[in-house]
């Protein structure tokens, strides 16, 4: 099976606690339903038409799409009458805004300052196309400033749980030769969406060539040996399997039962499932191991916060898994960014900071004479 070697990560903290399935669920249902703006609404066509412009990638897509709802569904002025007073009531709105649990019955905050930071962002990209487009005589949001964010950190996976997600693979029926080659690629770096739209004609044999990319990161990407023998074993089974593998045929198939679907190319959503189940299926294995389980599980308890974590893993950690360890491996930061093809070294920083962390604690180590054995 494929495993890639990565440099041990030993510098990580205890997570904050992890939501169970029922907090997660409880979250949705305490996220008021937004209304769908009618066939033919004028509003929503402006919309429309911003997006089309603006070519998203599908997840940023969905993103933006869901924050103009919400305003949409906040207002029913005409864009052309939408003040800046509007829009700084609508961004203490939301600041403002609590919901009930209705489990403990104790008012929390409905969104989180990222959350609001998006939904403003949203807007000011919107209502600035409105005014290029001259829609609108005036940008109502130029004097609205987004919420300040936190310095955003990166969300890489240790070795142990890289090793529970391969190990995972086995499990997987069949569908375990393309889950292996997606995780590969992932794991190399690609986000999903780029992994979703390769083409059999994108692969060389040892490298994938992105070509549409978020904010324009298209590029070259490398694959180590493992990877190749992955993605070479998934695409020769299905070369025998009587596929014509032109170079526009998507890498990435769906197997799903569903006839509408199955031998479509794998969407984001789909590659979102695959490393979900993934995680799930680890979760599953790691306490098959435990015997004489109690009735109610902790699973953090049982399996240990890493393993537990899995239960909402996602494909992008990945991605940021492939960052890290690229320079925690001492390749020169501009290096690791033609890999990772992030066009902000703001951004990328993220990366950069926690591998200047993890250094200056085995030097501060070292000085006092404390070595550990993954140092």
């Amino acid at each position: 099976s494929y495993s890639m070697s990565t440099p041990k990560l030993s510098f990580f903290e205890s997570p904050h606690p992890i939501p169970n399935s029922s907090d997660r669920k409880r979250q949705k249902q305490c996220t008021p339903d937004l209304k769908e703006p009618p066939p033919g609404d004028l509003r929503w066509e402006y919309v429309k038409q911003w997006l089309t412009a603006k070519d998203l990638a599908e997840n940023t897509d969905r993103a933006y799409t869901k924050e103009l709802k919400r305003f949409w569904n906040w207002t029913d002025k005409p864009w052309n009458q939408v003040t800046t007073w509007d829009i700084t009531r609508y961004k203490n709105h939301l600041e403002a805004a609590v919901i009930q649990d209705p489990e403990t019955d104790i008012p929390k905050r409905q969104l989180s300052s990222n959350s609001v930071a998006l939904a403003v962002r949203s807007l000011k990209s919107f209502f600035r196309w409105m005014h290029q487009a001259h829609y609108i005589s005036d940008n109502p949001t130029l004097a609205v400033s987004a919420p300040s964010e936190p310095e955003p950190e990166s969300k890489e996976l240790t070795d142990l749980q890289i090793e529970a997600l391969y190990a995972a693979l086995e499990q997987r029926g069949d569908t375990r030769l393309r889950d292996t080659a997606l995780l590969a690629v992932l794991s190399h770096g690609l986000r999903a969406e780029e992994a979703s739209q390769a083409n059999i004609g994108d692969y060389d044999g040892r490298r994938l060539h992105i070509r549409t990319a978020k904010q324009g990161s298209t590029g070259r990407v490398p694959l180590d040996k493992d990877a190749c023998a992955a993605l070479d074993a998934y695409l020769n089974w299905r070369k025998a399997q009587g596929d014509l593998l032109a170079a526009d045929v998507p890498i990435f198939i769906n197997y799903s039962r569903d006839p509408e679907v199955r031998g479509n190319r794998l969407c984001y959503d789909g590659i979102y499932l695959v490393i979900r189940q993934l995680g799930q299926m680890a979760i599953a294995s790691a306490l098959k191991k435990i015997p004489n389980q109690p009735e109610v599980i902790d699973v953090v308890a049982l399996v240990g916060w890493e393993i537990a974590a899995l239960a909402d893993v996602y494909p992008h950690q990945l991605r940021h898994t492939f960052a890290s360890n690229l320079v925690l491996g001492g390749m020169d930061a501009y290096l690791a960014m033609a890999l990772t093809r992030h066009r902000s070294v703001s951004v990328f920083k993220r990366y950069s900071n926690k591998a200047r962390e993890h250094r200056a604690e085995q030097e501060f180590r070292q000085m006092r004479g404390e070595f550990e054995a993954d140092d």
